[in-house]
C-alpha cells in the first residue's frame, strides 16, 4: 500500500532534514577541534582527513535538503 505524502510535509521533512546534517556537521567540527586540543595518542592526519571529509558531505546533504525544500515551481 502506497502513502503518499503532501508537498507541505515533504517540505517540511526536507527542512529538518537540513536542520540535522547541519548539526551533525557541527558536532563534527567540535570533535574535530577537541581532538586537536587533546593530547591523544592517535593519528592526527587520519581524524583530521576523516573529520574534513565528512563534514564536507553533511554540508553539502544539509544544503542539498534545504535548496530543494525551498525550491518552488
Amino acid at each position: 500500500m502506497k502513502t503518499k505524502i503532501s508537498k507541505k510535509t515533504k517540505k517540511k521533512l526536507l527542512l529538518e532534514s537540513s536542520k540535522f546534517a547541519l548539526d551533525l556537521a557541527k558536532l563534527v567540527f567540535a570533535g574535530l577541534i577537541l581532538a586537536g586540543v587533546k593530547d591523544l595518542d592517535i593519528h592526527v592526519i587520519l581524524v583530521i582527513s576523516f573529520g574534513v571529509i565528512s563534514l564536507v558531505i553533511l554540508v553539502f546533504i544539509g544544503l542539498f535538503c534545504f535548496l530543494i525544500g525551498n525550491y518552488k515551481k
